[in-house]
């Protein structure tokens, strides 16, 4: 037997040692879904459109939906939030930043800290570079939110982080009861 026969041997069985090993896998993860499928789901307190994505059938509430635009436009907002986490419902907002474009020209910044009315964690801190001092005196998202949505406008929204973003912007408009007729959403990577 030449060493080419036995490397040849070699690769045969390890490709039949995969195959089944895959194979029974792929079984076993079907017939775990198939279990599955007759429990019932685990509760949690989020909404349903907070809940990781196992299906394309669950829908945002209303006010929780947006227009993504078609095409870019030469006039358009861009908005960029920070945070005290990644849950719109339990975390607040603690910056805002928009910066206002016409024909790609900036001509416009609308920027303000917004009081959580809690701690900054260190971790908070760390990411974003803001310390208590910074946000304790400023407004409460009350007064700035709707000192951003003035700002705005009716302009196409433009964000790096686009569902992260709207899903704070939108959930805290629902929450204060503010309303705009449409935002229009296209993500930073479609700027020229």
């Amino acid at each position: 037997m030449t060493f080419e026969d036995f490397f040849t041997g070699i690769v045969i069985i390890a490709a039949i040692y995969y195959f089944i090993k895959f194979r029974k896998k792929k079984k076993d993860k079907n017939d775990t879904q198939s279990d599955s499928s007759t429990t019932q789901p685990v509760s949690t307190n989020k909404p349903d459109y907070y809940q990781p994505r196992r299906s394309s059938k669950l829908s945002k509430p209303e006010h929780m939906k947006y227009t993504k635009a078609k095409k870019l436009s030469e006039d358009y907002t861009v908005i960029d939030f920070e945070t005290k986490g990644f849950d719109p419902e339990r975390n607040k907002i603690i910056q805002i930043a928009a910066v206002k474009y016409r024909n790609h020209e900036k001509v416009e910044e609308f920027t303000t800290n917004v009081n959580p009315q809690s701690p900054l964690s260190p971790k908070i801190k760390r990411i974003t570079g803001l310390t208590d001092e910074d946000v304790k005196s400023a407004p409460l998202i009350q007064e700035a939110l709707p000192n951003l949505l003035d700002f705005i406008k009716s302009d196409t929204l433009i964000a790096h982080n686009a569902s992260f973003d709207m899903k704070f912007l939108l959930h805290k408009m629902h929450e204060q009861s503010v309303h705009q007729n449409r935002v229009y959403l296209s993500r930073s990577k479609d700027l020229p």
